[in-house]
């Protein structure tokens, strides 16, 4: 996530954010948030300040928007204020009742954000700290709030960890969700070409995975090396969100073994649909069409030709991804090409993982501790959410 991100943008919402936090004359700002009838949080204290940085910033991240609209500003001061209360109330908790967290485990938790920071964000850790406006201990506070939100669940709400009987027991329970149909196991790394990293430089990555890949790396190596760069961060959603397995039943996959023959078919169905051809339509790409027709992005007439652009593409693309592995399937193999999807602007580095062919239901014994963990991490959190709600509500509603 270096320094491809969208900078300019980003900084503007800094700016709009700094703006709003600081627009008070007063020291300590507008009053956020009252609890315990006499108890306040401010909009400069440093807590309520870092938290609503961070969920400012992985709200911006996780949606790919440059900006917070109006109602989620207002949602996530609201978090933000929460969070504050929240936090202040269980420091005081845990020490009525003597709980305490691991200092080790929070001060490691930190510095893998260090080093999160330092590999992936421009300028690294220092430089987020800074134009984030955080203090120098927002991480910990971050960590140790997570901590204390597992001591919670352990010692106040009581959750365990599910033995092996009880999730033997959920597994036939649920018997429907380990049902395993004849499938191709394929995965895929997405690489999206954007106005700052380029097409032919996205191809050369791709070539480079695919050598990492033939040449013993593993599929989880490689794809991490490229979500470095190819991220939401850096505009790269598509990226971030369509990298990984995908099973294609086999029952229903449509076999393709003359690919030009295939291709022919889509030409000849958009040309009877359009009255012209694809390259007659988009023959410089969408975004050259939309400005010689005078289409504005939003627009009626915009989003009915990027819907036929893209459909298209779509079909193309699945068309080079069924055939490929119609025709060159090998266990464990990268194909040695990239594919490209037009619509997307993505490289696609194709692995086959392995086919599966017969019906049956996952082996309990392989999955267990993925049942016992998936078990454990639900009722954790319903745990957690139960517990900051009555925190919440007792400190601020005195219910």
């Amino acid at each position: 996530m270096k320094t491809t991100k969208k900078i300019l943008s980003v900084m503007l919402v800094l700016l709009m954010l700094a703006a709003t936090l600081v627009s008070c004359g007063e020291d300590k700002g507008q009053i956020m948030a009252v609890y315990n009838g006499d108890e306040y949080v401010y909009e400069n204290d440093t807590d309520f300040s870092d938290f609503f940085m961070i969920k400012s910033y992985e709200y911006l991240i996780s949606t790919g928007n440059t900006t917070l609209s109006g109602d989620d500003y207002n949602s996530v001061v609201s978090d933000s204020a929460r969070s504050t209360i929240v936090w202040r109330e269980m420091n005081v908790q845990f020490k009525e009742l003597g709980y305490t967290v691991d200092d080790d485990a929070v001060k490691k938790a930190t510095l893998e954000d260090v080093e999160y920071f330092d590999e992936n964000y421009s300028g690294g850790y220092s430089a987020f700290i800074k134009a984030w406006n955080l203090s120098d201990g927002a991480f910990d506070m971050f960590n140790k709030y997570d901590a204390m939100l597992d001591v919670a669940a352990e010692k106040i709400m009581n959750v365990s960890v599910p033995t092996e009987d009880e999730a033997y027991a959920y597994y036939l329970e649920n018997s429907f969700n380990y049902v395993v149909e004849p499938h191709y196991s394929v995965s895929t790394i997405v690489l999206q070409a954007t106005d700052t990293v380029k097409k032919d430089e996205v191809l050369k990555d791709a070539e480079n995975y695919i050598e990492m890949l033939q040449n013993g790396k593993s599929w989880e190596d490689v794809k991490n090396t490229a979500l470095i760069k190819y991220n939401a961060e850096n505009g790269m959603t598509f990226s971030q969100f369509m990298t990984g397995e995908e099973k294609l039943y086999i029952e229903k996959f449509e076999k393709i073994e003359d690919l030009d023959a295939a291709l022919a078919q889509i030409d000849s169905d958009f040309k009877a649909e359009n009255e012209v051809s694809f390259n007659e339509m988009f023959p410089d790409g969408f975004e050259a069409y939309a400005q010689a027709n005078g289409l504005t992005e939003g627009s009626e007439a915009y989003d009915k030709a990027m819907s036929i652009y893209y459909n298209y593409s779509a079909k193309v693309y699945i068309a080079q991804y069924h055939y490929i592995i119609s025709t060159a399937w090998e266990d464990g193999k990268t194909y040695a090409e990239p594919l490209w999807h037009e619509g997307l602007q993505c490289y696609c580095v194709v692995t086959f993982n392995k086919i599966v062919d017969k019906s049956g239901f996952m082996d309990f014994n392989e999955i267990k501790e993925d049942i016992i963990e998936e078990l454990y991490e639900s009722e954790k959190e319903d745990a957690i959410t139960r517990y900051t709600s009555d925190l919440y509500s007792k400190a601020v509603y005195g219910e």
